[in-house]
């Protein structure tokens, strides 16, 4: 049976028909067959024919490797197909270089360079490969004179990325060359080119190499290479009659990269510095020939060798630990970041982080903002704890992870304060900060313009203007005319939120000012500024006061209205859009002393209502149930301290001060009211409110089909049982109405209170006597006489509606203010009026009209309520 001689040898299966016969293939394909199926091919296959003729060069992936130099053998980047006259000129010396397959680029550069030294050597190793007998093989082997006289010899070659071997016979070939016939075995090229070797430094006086030791020691060779390199220099020298040194291209990079490390080393002053550059120097070089070269002590040698088999070069010694903080000092700084006047809680509902517990527990804790910059922040950490020693950099690493700095993503900050934010604005439009008068910077915070201006150990008059041995804002002013004229500055642009007279909304103004007049208005700015900073400084020290010295049964409550919530529903069609469906959230933070514990410990209480007007009549009512909790928590309770913006229509106005005066009588329970700053009343009550809209806003949007959060009752039934540290409280409308005819005859028997809006603190001495103190901080303050006015007789109780009382409370400050404006709007009229005579005339018009406003007859509601009244 006919067998294809392809698939016989290699143990292939082939496809049959149709077989072809060696004399009928073409010459040149049959001697391919034969080298690249490596068998005398007579017959082959149709399929085997393809493989290796006709797809052969498509189907080489990989470099052939002739010289089994690489170290991954399957390389397949940049190959080069074999060519058949590169493949004629490697028949004899490199049989494994078959047309058709592929090199790469290190092999066809060594197959090159192999085929460039063609020698006499290379023919006569050929010619002894194939003699017959073994006397023309004795004829044929060159006289180790003879081949050092020639000037053919070449040698070894040596090509980069290949392994060195000798330039009569490629690496596939490099056994002795033995005739099988006759067994006798003639000289391999090891054995000729170490004769050759032994030779050629012998005519130097070079004594001869040992094959052994030179094929099992590669020190022992490199000790021969550079005796014959030092013998071939010496030879060259006396040649040319010199005794200048010769040397290579990198022998000369070298020396000169090793001096550059000697300077280097000498002038650097750190010990991890010199560990460095030791780093670098060749592995091979003893420790004696560094002590030598670099004059190191043997101690940094071996602690830089030692470095080196850990890390790599370029390594530096490990730092020595440093003095741990303890945890009592971190607690310290960790605490110290969460004090209101170094951070504030944002109220946002999506203002929050995820933190890990000690416990490794995750949980969502509200953001705080940092109020100023770390350095600053640290600089007062040091002023307030001398004792503590840290770092800056141990003092920042320590920022508690919810402690955010501006800029972060969600700390865009609003609210914010208007006499501080105009102020910077100045200070940072002129560019202050860095402009020099000398050589030193004259104002490198905006700070400097309120310490300058005040005694280096200002007091309380200083702050307020009242002391007459501070040096004022003149010297101040002088500066800076002096700064900005030194610096050329003829003309200064700023932003500046102002006010519209006509809307009564804020918006931030772009301002051209020359010098002279920036200087007079940033002067006339600074009083204003030093004021309200003391305020803010001291209202926010009293709040920590307070807090930290919290007796047992006494309670520090921090009051503040949340944004209303609107409700957020899953898949809402587009109509829903309008709807305006609200609840009202009223956050208390409570602190209070943990008898059991001894320590201040959070008591949370949250009032949700759908009665969407926020007046004094609504917090008095949400009072009652805040006492109402706190009693059931501590039924002791002795006293409480009050911590509130100034919001004139819910806290800080005449009707919630008679609600102050009058607590002990309500409720049992001594208290105090004390103010933040304007616009720096964020406390931990914001948090509350906005940690209750995230959950709740989530929880909604989870409930696509069923129990939405869609009211106010909704949201308090989802919310009441959904905290564990906070609880929840719901009061209807229609409770603070009635609550608000309680109070009805309290509010409008109150009196007014002069000065209210620049006092912060109001303690009741008696029932009828207030004490109004500037600061909560001040030694001593105004008692204020609260004796209640007459009740107008025609006013009952139960004839008040519920516009009434809003009238009375939220309302009546809008229609104080508008009878004030009209007032001044009269006086402009009469002095525009520009002669007595037309003045009287003015006055009495308006005189006339009001009587007849008077004499008009009533309204209908007006009407049917006096009917009812009679009745």
């Amino acid at each position: 049976m006919l067998r294809c001689s392809v698939g016989t040898r290699r143990n292939l299966q082939c496809s049959g028909r149709p077989f072809m016969y060696r004399k009928t293939l073409d010459p040149r394909h049959a001697e391919l067959l034969d080298k690249r199926a490596e068998c005398e091919v007579n017959v082959v296959c149709g399929s085997h024919y393809r493989q290796f003729i006709t797809c052969y060069a498509v189907s080489q992936k990989f470099c052939c490797d002739p010289f089994e130099a690489h170290r991954l053998k399957n390389v397949s980047s940049s190959l080069k197909p074999v060519s058949a006259q590169l493949h004629d000129k490697c028949v004899s010396l490199l049989p494994a270089v078959v047309e058709g397959k592929k090199l790469c680029i290190s092999c066809l550069k060594e197959v090159h360079s192999r085929l460039a030294v063609k020698s006499p050597q290379r023919d006569e190793a050929a010619a002894l490969a194939t003699s017959r007998t073994p006397s023309q093989r004795q004829q044929r082997i060159p006289t180790p004179a003879a081949e050092a006289a020639s000037p053919a010899a070449p040698g070894f070659v040596v090509s980069k990325g290949i392994p060195c071997g000798p330039a009569s016979a490629p690496p596939s070939i490099t056994s002795d060359i033995s005739d099988a016939s006759s067994g006798e075995v003639v000289p391999s090229p090891c054995q000729v080119a170490l004769q050759r070797w032994n030779t050629g430094t012998g005519l130097f006086g070079g004594s001869p190499a040992d094959r052994k030791k030179l094929q099992t020691s590669n020190k022992y060779k490199e000790k021969k290479f550079g005796f014959a390199v030092n013998l071939l220099k010496d030879t060259l020298n006396k040649a040319a009659g010199k005794t200048t040194e010769i040397t290579t291209k990198f022998e000369k990079a070298g020396q000169e990269m090793v001096n550059q490390l000697k300077d280097k080393f000498e002038n650097s002053e750190t010990y991890a510095e010199k560990i460095r550059i030791l780093s670098v120097l060749p592995a091979s070089w003893t420790n004696a020939q560094i002590k030598t070269e670099f004059q190191a002590t043997l101690h940094m040698i071996k602690v830089t060798k030692k470095l080196v088999a850990e890390q790599g070069i370029l390594c530096t010694p490990n730092p020595k630990k440093g003095k741990a903080l303890s945890p009592e000092t971190e607690d310290i700084v960790k605490n110290f970041y969460e004090l209101p006047e170094i951070s504030r809680e944002m109220a946002g509902k999506k203002e929050c982080i995820s933190v890990t517990a000690n416990d490794g527990t995750r949980s969502l804790v509200q953001k705080r903002l940092i109020l100023g910059d770390l350095k600053e922040i640290y600089d007062l950490f040091k002023t307030k704890h001398p004792e503590v020693k840290i770092g800056f950099s141990r003092f920042a690493s320590l920022r508690p992870r919810h402690c955010v700095l501006a800029g972060a993503p969600g700390t865009h900050a609003v609210c914010v304060c208007m006499v501080h934010q105009n102020f910077k604005l100045m200070f940072m439009g002129a560019c202050l900060g860095s402009l020099k008068l000398g050589e030193e910077k004259r104002f490198e915070h905006y700070r400097n313009f309120i310490t300058e201006t005040m005694c280096e150990v200002p007091l309380e008059d200083c702050h307020i203007g009242a002391c007459q041995k501070c040096p004022g804002i003149s010297k101040v002013g002088e500066d800076l005319k002096n700064l900005l004229a030194e610096n050329f500055i003829s003309e200064i642009t700023y932003k500046k939120w102002i006010k519209n007279e006509k809307t009564g909304r804020f918006s931030l103004e772009t301002m051209h000012q020359t010098t002279d007049e920036f200087v007079e208005q940033l002067l006339d700015s600074i009083p204003e500024l030093r004021h309200h900073d003391y305020v803010v400084k001291q209202q926010a020290q009293h709040y920590e006061k307070v807090k930290n010295g919290l007796k047992e049964n006494e309670v520090l409550v921090v009051a503040d209205f949340s944004e209303n919530m609107s409700f957020v529903i899953q898949d809402a069609i587009q109509g829903a859009y309008w709807n305006n469906e609200q609840a009202t959230i009223h956050p208390f933070a409570c602190y209070w002393r943990n008898p059991e514990t001894k320590t201040v410990e959070p008591l949370n209480l949250v009032v949700i209502s759908d009665h969407l007007k926020h007046v004094t009549t609504t917090v008095s009512k949400f009072q009652e149930v805040l006492i109402s909790f706190l009693k059931t928590k501590m039924p002791n309770l002795n006293k409480i301290y009050y911590f509130s913006d100034g919001c004139t229509g819910q806290y800080k106005n005449r009707y919630n001060m008679q609600n102050v005066l009058r607590h002990y009588d309500d409720y049992g329970v001594h208290a105090e009211w004390h103010f933040f700053a304007t616009s720096h009343g964020k406390g931990p009550s914001d948090g509350l409110g906005g940690t209750l809209k995230r959950n709740a806003t989530r929880a909604s949007l989870q409930r696509p089909y069923n129990n939405q959060i869609q009211t106010p009752e909704d949201l308090y039934n989802w919310a009441k049982d959904r905290f564990e540290k906070i609880t929840c409280a719901y009061v209807s409308s229609k409770e603070v109405v009635m609550h608000s005819k309680k109070v009805a005859k309290r509010f409008l028997s109150a009196p007014s209170l002069e000065g209210i809006r620049s006092h912060h603190c109001f303690i009741p001495r008696s029932q009828e006597q207030i004490e109004m103190k500037l600061l909560s901080s001040s030694a001593s303050g105004r008692i204020i006489q609260l004796r209640a006015t007459r009740w107008p007789a025609e006013m009952e109780e139960e004839g008040l509606g519920e516009d009434d009382i809003d009238a009375m409370t939220g309302i009546a400050s809008r229609t104080r203010l508008q009878s004030s404006a009209v007032k001044k709007t009269r006086k402009r009229k009469y002095q525009q009026a520009g002669s007595p005579e037309i003045a009287v005339n003015l006055r009495l018009q308006g005189a006339e009209k009001r009587r007849r406003k008077s004499q008009q007859p009533e309204s209908p509601k007006i009407a049917s309520r006096t009917r009812s009244r009679q009745t």
